[in-house]
């Protein structure tokens, strides 16, 4: 290949390659380029980093203290990146923390990391956390009107009650609940024709947390 590249080089009166600087390779030990390969997967993940902002191991970190390290730190330079990869390793990562609390529920989804979570994921935290959100004295149909207006804000960063909804997926779970069946009834629909008409004995038994 060299005597070829030569002769090329010779009959096209151009200047012969200086092969010694071609085929030199920089003076780095095989261990320096393992660590530094190392280094360089060791700032995509997000685990040390988080422990390196904390300053203790990831194992002693509490649910909402990860939660609001999460929040903190979420337009820093990187972040993006390192859940990403962390959500390919572990899909759930951030799904397991919405459903600890509704307060890191609430945190979470109030951000751009709502971003990061399925619809899916947030249909089965939303049944998870109807007994808290929603006002326990209200009548059924105003504690629905006040959970949907409570969900869209908390929601508001990305997605809402109606998106939700039209993933078959999601609106599937959501239907779990009773409170969003009588949401998706005709009779809830049609509630300010009918002013007057509450709930039967039978649903509104049916709406009470925990039931």
């Amino acid at each position: 290949i060299r005597k070829s590249m030569d002769a090329l080089a010779k009959l096209h009166h151009m200047p012969t390659i200086d092969w010694n600087q071609v085929l030199s390779h920089p003076k780095v030990s095989p261990r320096f380029q393992f660590s530094a390969l190392n280094h360089s997967h060791h700032e995509h993940d997000l685990i040390p980093w988080l422990e390196n902002k904390v300053g203790k191991p990831f194992a002693q970190l509490d649910h909402t203290e990860l939660t609001q390290t999460l929040v903190d730190n979420r337009d820093r330079l990187g972040f993006s990146q390192k859940l990403s990869n962390q959500l390919k390793k572990d899909p759930d990562f951030l799904y397991n923390i919405i459903l600890r609390s509704e307060r890191n529920f609430i945190k979470i989804s109030q951000t751009r990391l709502i971003l990061y979570l399925t619809d899916e994921q947030l249909a089965r935290a939303i049944i998870k956390h109807i007994p808290v959100l929603m006002h326990k004295r209200k009548a059924p149909f105003e504690q629905i009107e006040q959970l949907i207006h409570t969900l869209n804000e908390i929601l508001s960063n990305g997605r809402s009650v109606s998106t939700l909804l039209r993933n078959t997926d999601a609106k599937t779970i959501l239907e779990n609940s009773p409170l969003f069946q009588m949401y998706l009834s005709e009779e809830y629909k049609n509630r300010h024709q009918h002013p007057n008409k509450d709930p039967d004995l039978q649903t509104k038994e049916s709406l009470k947390p925990g039931l």
